[in-house]
């Protein structure tokens, strides 16, 4: 993240520069993002948020939870992911997120 602060100067309202993980840096279009491409996909495919289900961990997840009526957040998530994330999940590296689907698809 020391790198961070020479990136931000070009966050403005065209592009946004974000911190994605402890190392990454994504810098993308403002139109742009993990949830209004989740809103692309519910469109074309006919899906409605109550039919749909997003992980998180990090920032640049965060805009998926107003495309989704269920969302988690990994034991390993930023802290602003679970306070936005309506649950949770166990980490990453506990096959948190794997865990959930298959216990979804089981009911």
């Amino acid at each position: 993240m020391r790198i961070y602060p020479y990136f931000k100067k070009y966050d403005n309202e065209r592009v946004c520069v974000q911190v994605t993980s402890y190392v990454w840096i994504d810098i993308y279009p403002k139109c742009v993002s993990k949830g209004s491409s989740v809103g692309v996909l519910q469109k074309k495919l006919g899906i409605l948020p109550s039919e749909t289900v997003v992980f998180g961990d990090y920032l640049n997840d965060i805009s998926m939870a107003d495309y989704a009526d269920y969302s988690f957040a990994t034991a390993n998530a930023h802290e602003k992911v679970k306070e936005r994330f309506t649950g949770r999940v166990k980490s990453n590296s506990e096959y948190g997120v794997t865990e959930k689907i298959i216990e979804m698809l089981k009911g």
